[in-house]
């Protein structure tokens, strides 16, 4: 229910007209980064490959995502069914002054990216759930000598019935003077949500900023 670019066109507008991206489902050798939960390939290799170029994040990708946006300060990969839709987005945004974050920061910059880049068809966007159904929690650890902070809850489409689980990985990336939000969220009704974010967790945990 989101509107949607080809991925011919987003690449293209990246690097040129002359990348070509197969949408294999032959699996390569070329990257080491494999986990037996996700199903990678020649596509989502070169997917990582391409991301890694301009943003310098190092993602971890499933062959079922596809590149749908991707800006200065934002990159959003979509797989959708008939029964369900995962996502992963990449949110790029300065470091303040603190490398100090509370959860209403965190959760007021994925409000306003979703709000800028997520808008559906019928005008609405999605939100980080404020309702006591749907508690929240953000923690904070060290990853790779980088700050990293977790913010976990639902998103929720304005004036629709339509929600889902997230999970968003914030780095605080000092050498670069920005933070990197990863996020994946799952629009999954009457299906195995547990399983289905499952997968999500993972590219979520194993994403990192490239050294």
């Amino acid at each position: 229910f989101f509107k949607q670019k080809t991925a011919y066109e987003i690449l293209s507008g990246l690097v040129g007209s002359e990348m070509c991206i197969r949408d294999s489902r032959s699996v390569t050798k070329e990257s080491s980064r494999r986990h037996g939960a996700l199903e990678q390939n020649r596509y989502s290799d070169s997917i990582t490959r391409l991301l890694a170029g301009k943003y310098n994040v190092d993602l971890f990708l499933n062959a079922d995502l596809k590149l749908v946006q991707a800006t200065n300060d934002f990159v959003w990969l979509r797989n959708e069914n008939s029964q369900f839709h995962n996502n992963l987005m990449v949110n790029i945004y300065p470091l303040s002054s603190s490398e100090n974050m509370v959860m209403d920061s965190a959760v007021l910059n994925r409000n306003r990216f979703t709000q800028k880049y997520l808008k559906t068809i019928e005008g609405t966007w999605v939100e980080v759930s404020s309702s006591g159904i749907f508690p929240k929690s953000f923690y904070s650890v060290i990853e790779n000598r980088n700050k990293v902070y977790y913010l976990r809850g639902w998103y929720t489409e304005l004036n629709t019935d339509r929600r889902g689980p997230f999970i968003r990985k914030i780095i605080i990336d000092k050498a670069n003077q920005r933070c990197i939000a990863i996020d994946g969220f799952l629009f999954a009704p009457n299906q195995p949500r547990n399983t289905l974010m499952r997968a999500l967790e993972i590219m979520v945990h194993q994403s990192n900023v490239k050294s």
